[in-house]
């Protein structure tokens, strides 16, 4: 899987936009869990969060923002398509990986 390294490369590459777009990553494994966050107002399902493991990696966790995907269970193999970021929480960098497609495998 990625590792956070990856966010210091893809910042020197900056600014992504129109003819110079974002790298997506393709990145497989196990899924160990999905859960649903709701909206705030209609408490219905409205984003994804999938947590993955890879056959010698630590669990990470793939976001899909405005996307609910009930066919996602835990148990599957699947390969996610990503865009990697950094996440700063609390003093502690982490590696966001934003979903922007997915196929079971």
């Amino acid at each position: 899987l990625l590792e956070l390294e990856l966010t210091q490369c893809l910042a020197q590459m900056r600014p992504f936009g129109h003819q110079f777009e974002e790298p997506t990553f393709c990145v497989e494994g196990e899924i160990c869990n999905v859960r649903f966050y709701q909206d705030k107002q209609t408490k219905e399902p409205r984003h994804t969060a999938v947590t993955m493991q890879g056959e010698h990696s630590a669990p990470q966790k793939v976001m899909f923002f405005n996307e609910v995907h009930r066919s996602l269970k835990e148990g599957d193999r699947a390969r996610f398509l990503v865009n990697a970021g950094r996440n700063n929480w609390r003093g502690r960098a982490e590696l966001s990986l934003i979903g922007r497609d997915f196929d079971r495998v």
